[in-house]
């Protein structure tokens, strides 16, 4: 009998019979799936004693050609892969630390000598080195699927984007009705009512909107537009463009192609 069948048969021993120190508080239902896969393997491990016992037999009577095409075959086939979380491998990992604690525990309550006390620090060692091994690998999985969650991370949508930039142009509005406001208030030689200052304060507004395009703008040219025209261009702001019929204005270096 294989170390494998014995390690099932042993399994399946301490699940029926309880050998082991088994807490009451065990769930029933990681001793179901233990049961089961247990009984998967058992079926495998026969299925293959079946097959190995055919194949001897066939190997003797079968010539070079059959059994070169044989082996192709097989390699292409893919072999048994335990489940990732197989409860057997777990169990028995569990049963070995069990036997090794128990075992170290009853050598600690006696007098132990210099040999037995060194045997004791390298089984210690050992269980260390697995358990070094297993973190690992459980950590080569978490740098796995780290990795793929950075793949992952949100990036903003084009909604997203058009809702920020509404925002920004709203803020940017506000912005510019409180400047106009204050120039307004600030270069009238005459003091202004609510009516004449909203009014002013669109026309200001929508000459600016107009500019932000880029294009060449005919503005209304009225006292009060005239004054904001005149200040932008001896600032060097606007780009001034006067004939006969009409005067534009337009952005210096804000051309929008």
């Amino acid at each position: 009998m294989s170390k494998k069948e014995d390690l099932v048969t042993l399994l399946g021993d301490r699940t029926m019979y309880g050998s082991t120190q088994v807490e009451p508080a065990v769930d029933e239902i990681y001793y179901n799936k233990l049961e089961k896969d247990i009984e998967r393997v058992s079926q495998y491990i026969n299925q293959a004693d079946v097959a190995i016992k055919h194949l001897s037999q066939f190997e003797q009577q079968a010539s070079i050609e059959e059994k070169i095409i044989a082996m192709y075959d097989s390699y292409e086939r893919v072999t048994y892969i335990p489940d990732k979380n197989d409860t057997i491998s777990t169990a028995a990992t569990s049963s070995i630390l069990d036997e090794l604690i128990s075992r170290n525990t009853a050598e600690l309550e006696k007098k132990v000598d210099i040999d037995e006390v060194e045997q004791l620090t390298q089984e210690y060692k050992d269980i260390l080195e697995v358990l070094e091994q297993d973190k690992q690998k459980k950590q080569e999985k978490i740098d796995v699927l780290t990795k793929k969650i950075d793949k992952f991370k949100f990036k903003p949508t084009i909604k997203t984007e058009i809702i920020k930039a509404n925002e920004l142009h709203k803020q940017l509005e506000r912005m510019v009705k409180r400047v106009s406001t204050k120039y307004l208030a600030l270069s009238s030689d005459a003091s202004l009512d609510k009516a004449q200052l909203n009014h002013h304060l669109k026309s200001t507004t929508k000459l600016i909107d107009q500019l932000l395009l880029g294009d060449w703008v005919e503005p209304e040219y009225n006292t009060h537009n005239k004054f904001f025209i005149d200040t932008l261009v001896k600032n060097d702001v606007l780009l001034l463009n006067r004939t006969d019929n009409s005067v534009e204005v337009k952005l210096r270096g804000f051309d929008i192609e």
